[in-house]
């Protein structure tokens, strides 16, 4: 997802591209089982959108990149997303949650080679 080792133009533009990325949320309130899709996450100039396939529909979203830091948020069917981390080499570890009128659950989205 980025190469960021410290701020600048010049790193910002290594970062950007598109990456793909895998979502792992726990079971959501009254359902059996985790969520696990698959996802890809595009990086350019500062910004980030991003988009998530699975069962139950599709989640999109956008955020922004700041030095190592990405925040990202969004929506599916029925709540919002938020994940949030550091992101460096060709990867990142963000943690977040969806959240909605069942309750909320904890998520991680890992991107790339997950090395942030």
């Amino acid at each position: 997802m980025a190469v960021l080792l410290g701020a600048g133009p010049a790193l910002a533009q290594r970062a950007d591209g598109t990456y793909p990325a895998t979502l792992a949320c726990d079971a959501a309130p009254g359902a059996r089982g985790v969520l696990r899709a698959p996802a890809t996450v595009e990086i350019g100039a500062g910004r980030a959108r991003y988009s998530i396939r699975s069962e139950g529909g599709t989640e999109t979203g956008s955020g922004t990149l700041d030095g190592r830091q990405l925040v990202l948020s969004g929506r599916g069917r029925g709540y919002e997303a938020r994940y949030a981390g550091e992101v460096r080499g060709q990867g990142g570890l963000l943690t977040g949650s969806h959240t909605g009128a069942g309750g909320t659950r904890r998520c991680q989205l890992l991107i790339g080679d997950g090395r942030g």
